[in-house]
């Protein structure tokens, strides 16, 4: 039994952190239903080439080697190069290396900036608001109990009782991957004196072990190396190109980042976080709503006082 102050005291708190927060909340919950949508979707084919064609395609597309990521377009008959260099970056026909338009615009690439940065380097502001999300959800049923009303109030507290564990899915997967729980360790062959390795290197290394292999996708990665996604016979193989030589990534991304992102079970998996996402949103809009129509109650006595 929590104390009448404490309880008091908690409220207040649980009250006006989701209020400040209901903006940055909504921007975190809205793009991650957005990206629990996307293992729900079939996959694009592969380009129709292996790594080193790829590679051979990039060089002279990207001379300079400015170029951040590479994937396929077009049906998997072009490339979509991703580079800061503005008469670069576009989509090239596999066929001819002709420059045919502009990388479209990508949903879940916007969906995740949005998530995992706000668009912006405000990262540390959505740890900030996921560890709040995750803490509120757990403090929730200590201080308010469930009633069978026909209120907007009533509704938020029995969504939270009744959802608790499918609400605390994603925020508490997140909080535990910035703790480094659960992830899966990432197979890093470079040191500080190997340099970085440019995407067309890393294209020419994996095309020399895995001749044959469709490319997929390739993107600057961490500590200076590339990943370079290829399909095999048995499926989607990724491996980190380094200094040093060819890790495969084995494993996965590791339980916790799996049951973040939905991937675990693929669309079943993703139709789940996004059952999830939309509860979440749920809470925050039933809480404010709550909050702004005891607001405009209250309104007329304290222009008495």
């Amino acid at each position: 039994m929590v104390p009448p102050r404490v309880k008091r005291a908690l409220i207040l708190t649980h009250r006006w952190v989701a209020l400040s927060l209901t903006p940055i909340f909504l921007a975190i919950i809205l793009s991650g239903a957005v990206l629990a949508v996307k293992p729900m979707l079939p996959a694009a084919p592969p380009v129709a080439a292996d790594a080193q064609g790829v590679g051979r395609a990039l060089a002279k597309i990207d001379a300079a080697g400015t170029a951040s990521s590479v994937g396929g377009a077009l049906g998997g008959h072009g490339l979509a190069v991703s580079t800061p260099d503005a008469g670069v970056g576009g989509v090239y026909s596999l066929l001819t290396g002709d420059r045919v338009g502009d990388i479209p615009f990508d949903p879940f690439a916007f969906a995740k900036s949005l998530h995992v940065r706000l668009l912006s380097d405000a990262g540390f502001l959505v740890k900030i608001a996921t560890y709040m999300m995750a803490g509120l959800l757990l403090l929730s049923p200590l201080i308010m109990l469930p009633r069978l009303r026909a209120t907007v109030r009533d509704a938020h507290v029995l969504l939270g009782w009744v959802g608790l564990p499918l609400l605390l899915l994603t925020p508490l997967t997140a909080v535990l991957m910035t703790l480094h729980v659960g992830r899966a360790d990432l197979p890093l062959p470079v040191s500080r004196g190997d340099g970085a390795v440019s995407l067309v290197q890393a294209l020419d290394r994996v095309g020399e072990e895995h001749r044959g292999d469709a490319f997929v996708s390739a993107r600057r990665f961490k500590a200076g190396t590339v990943l370079v996604t290829v399909q095999g016979a048995d499926g989607p193989a990724a491996y980190v190109v380094g200094g040093k030589g060819i890790s495969p990534m084995t494993g996965g991304k590791g339980l916790i980042s799996e049951l973040h992102e939905g991937t675990w079970a693929g669309a079943w998996s993703g139709a789940l976080n996004l059952t999830a996402a939309l509860g979440l949103c749920a809470m925050v809009v039933t809480g404010w709503w709550s909050w702004l129509r005891r607001r405009i109650a209250m309104a007329p006595a304290r222009r008495l006082e």
